[in-house]
């Protein structure tokens, strides 16, 4: 469950424009946490960034044939 929730939390710091380290900094007591968080609840960058495109976007082509069926 860890390396799950790891996992997500390197991808949304991802999609606001931040490295996966920035995980690290929540050692630092309080202010580490609080400011992890407030990244965690920020929406992510529109468009495409340094890691990859934005899933979310209109134009995602893997994203827009889900569900599709092609027989």
């Amino acid at each position: 469950m860890f390396i799950r929730s790891l996992a997500v939390s390197v991808r949304h710091l991802h999609d606001v424009g931040k490295s996966g380290w920035f995980y690290l900094i929540k050692l630092i007591t309080l202010i580490g946490s609080t400011w992890l968080i407030i990244l965690f609840v920020t929406e992510g960058d529109t468009g495409s960034n340094a890691h990859g495109p934005d899933p979310k976007s209109r134009d995602n082509e893997a994203i827009n044939t889900i569900g599709t069926t092609t027989i």
